[in-house]
């Protein structure tokens, strides 16, 4: 057994639902409601800010597909997908987490409606971070695109960019 917990449960076949070289998926011994799956970077990665681009947008992707059967195949209420960082994980993961009636799970905040000037001023400083450039990370190489309109991201000539194909798949 590792010292790490994803890689001593990707370890167990009889839990994992996906695998590929980067990620795995797995039902979780220690899961907070039925059916609640873990999609995991096989390597280690403290936190989703230092995974490449590309293997974010894959787990997001497989993450989908997972809610998606989740979804047909169970009796569910809804569908909670976090993202965990920290507590101890040496990998970037999402958790899949299926509600269910009376499943016990308190994930409640108390939304408000925010200040304007604050939002205003975290906009700006967003921006300013940004400088109005979004640089991506693909398998192997770096990519820079600015668009001029907004900031909207636009795909690279040449490449498909799965994350806005995905965009135009709902009305």
């Amino acid at each position: 057994m590792n010292k790490c917990k994803v890689c001593d449960a990707a370890a167990a076949p009889r839990a994992v639902l996906f695998e590929d070289e980067d990620l795995v998926a797995y039902l979780p011994e220690d899961a907070v409601t039925t059916a609640h799956v873990v999609v995991a970077t096989k390597r280690h990665f403290p936190s989703i800010f230092e995974a490449p681009d590309y293997l974010v947008a894959w787990a997001f992707a497989i993450a989908n597909k997972l809610s998606k059967v989740l979804i047909e195949s169970l009796n569910m209420q809804g569908l909670n997908t976090l993202v965990q960082i920290g507590r101890g994980s040496e990998h970037f993961t999402i958790n899949i987490i299926p509600r269910f009636e009376n499943d016990g799970l308190k994930l409640m905040w108390n939304p408000s409606k925010g200040d304007m000037d604050e939002l205003k001023n975290v906009q700006g400083a967003f921006n300013s971070a940004t400088s109005g450039k979004w640089i991506f990370e693909t398998k192997g190489k770096v990519q820079e695109e600015k668009s001029e309109k907004n900031n909207v991201l636009k795909p690279v000539a040449g490449e498909e960019n799965y994350l806005l194909k995905q965009l135009h798949r709902y009305p």
